[in-house]
Order: structure tokens, then C-alpha cells, then sequence
């Protein structure tokens, strides 16, 4: 799978639900994912190893593309209910590596 059909399959994905996906390492979105909101955890880890996907092809061109290890964040707003605060818990996607 190409750059550009990985990237179609991450946008079609995208819905601007609560989840997003983003590097474990500096919370920040790596490309392709920036910006992009997913609808659920499932949607949002299948993103995640897209993006990792994404990541490798492009460092065939770009040897110096910063390594990330994407995850799944929930951003819904805080909740005092002890069952929502566990379900917000990150959720790691197995390294580019």
C-alpha cells in the first residue's frame, strides 16, 4: 500500500469523535493523523497502526523522520467517575520498530 491510499484509509476513518491518536513519546500527532479525530478506541488503534504504517513508507524517502510510537488518547472531558477515568487511560499501538 502506497503513501497516498494509507493516508485515504486514515482520513476516511476520521470522523471528529473523542479519540485521536498521537506519539507516546511527546503527545504531539504525527503525520498523517494530525488533527484528525476518530469515533471510537477500536477506529482510532486501527489509525494508530496506519500511521505507523504511513511513517515507514515515508522514511524511504526521508531517512531523518523522527521515530514515534503511536497511541490511542481519549479526549473526552475528565469525569470523577472512577470507571470513566480508567476507560480514558491511553492505549498503546506496538512500535515502528
Amino acid at each position: 500500500m502506497g503513501l497516498r491510499e494509507t493516508r485515504r484509509r486514515i482520513e476516511a476513518l476520521a470522523d471528529g469523535g473523542p479519540y485521536r491518536v498521537a506519539s507516546a513519546r511527546t503527545g504531539e500527532p504525527p503525520v498523517p493523523v494530525a488533527g484528525l479525530r476518530f469515533p471510537d478506541r477500536e477506529t482510532a488503534a486501527v489509525a494508530a497502526r496506519l500511521t505507523r504504517t504511513y511513517r515507514v513508507a515515508l522514511r524511504r524517502w526521508d531517512s531523518e523522520l523522527a521515530w514515534v510510537d503511536p497511541i490511542v488518547h481519549d479526549c473526552r472531558p475528565a469525569t470523577t467517575d472512577a470507571r470513566a477515568v480508567t476507560d480514558r487511560a491511553a492505549v498503546g499501538v506496538e512500535g515502528e520498530r
